[in-house]
């Protein structure tokens, strides 16, 4: 099985720094085995596994349960972040 390992992103609406959680993500790269249920109108899919995460507090511990599972993984790397340095003269420009 696939998954996803990637450190989960700051929130737009929050200010401060991102989390320092990484997240072991199953997906399914096929769209195709998701249907929707004629009479209530909810989505399903016929992979449980599909909506799982697993949250982890480093890099290392995600990679190594990866590892022990037997399960291939792609590793995404968080950008770093750019902080260009202004006086608060700069804000009224």
């Amino acid at each position: 099985m696939q998954v996803r390992i990637y450190q989960l992103s700051k929130s737009p609406t929050q200010s401060g720094l991102t989390s320092k959680l990484w997240v072991v993500d199953f997906y399914c790269g096929e769209q195709n085995n998701r249907f929707i249920d004629r009479i209530l109108g909810w989505t399903g899919t016929t992979n449980p596994q599909a909506a799982t995460i697993i949250h982890f507090n480093n890099k290392s511990s995600a990679v190594k349960f990866c590892l022990n599972n037997y399960l291939d993984y792609e590793l995404i790397t968080p950008k770093p972040r750019k902080l260009i340095p202004k006086s608060y003269a700069e804000n009224f420009k």
